[in-house]
This record gives C-alpha cells, sequence and structure tokens, in this order.
C-alpha cells in the first residue's frame, strides 16, 4: 500500500510540475492522507488476515466431520453386505436341511 501511495506522490508531483503548477498545492495533503491512511490499511489487511486463519480453523473439524461420516457410511455397507451373506447362508443351511429331512 505504502508503495503505491508513493508511486503516486510521485506521478502527482511530474503532473503537476508538467501542468506548471506548485508542488506544495497537493503533495503535502496527499501526503497527510497516505501517511493517515497507512494504519487503517494495515489494521484491514491484519484482520482479513485473521478472518481468513479463523476461517481455516473452523473448517478443520468440518472436514472431521466429513471424513467420519464418509467412513461410517463405508461401515455400513461393509455391515450391509456382511448381513445379506448371512441371510443367504441361513436360507441355504435351511434348504440343505428341508432336502436333508426329505430324503
Amino acid at each position: 500500500m505504502r508503495s503505491a501511495g508513493d508511486s503516486l506522490l510521485q506521478d502527482t508531483a511530474t503532473l503537476t510540475a508538467a501542468q506548471g503548477l506548485r508542488e506544495e498545492t497537493l503533495l503535502p495533503h496527499l501526503e497527510e492522507m497516505l501517511t493517515t491512511a497507512q494504519p487503517w490499511t494495515d489494521a484491514l489487511y491484519a484482520g482479513a488476515n485473521e478472518i481468513g486463519a479463523n476461517m481455516e480453523a473452523l473448517s478443520k473439524p468440518y472436514e472431521a466431520l466429513v471424513a467420519t461420516e464418509l467412513s461410517l457410511g463405508g461401515f455400513a455397507e461393509q455391515q450391509e453386505a456382511q448381513f445379506a451373506e448371512m441371510k443367504a447362508a441361513i436360507a441355504n443351511m435351511t434348504a440343505a436341511a428341508e432336502a436333508a429331512a426329505a430324503a
């Protein structure tokens, strides 16, 4: 921000000189405005950085929750498959027992 302000000061000085105006007309006020604005813009950027860090910290538990849900989803699918296998095995044993009883 400061380098952009200094560049603006230099451009303004060049423009003022090209128009034949005295530098004292505008530059002191521009310098004062930039000096006054610097702490505010620094605080603004610091606040934005802090918000970004807080958002990152807040997203970590959510990411862990999503990972847990995916893990539980996989576990539920695994349990469902095992239940289907057990059900098929019981059906086969029942059929074999009925066939043995009929013979």
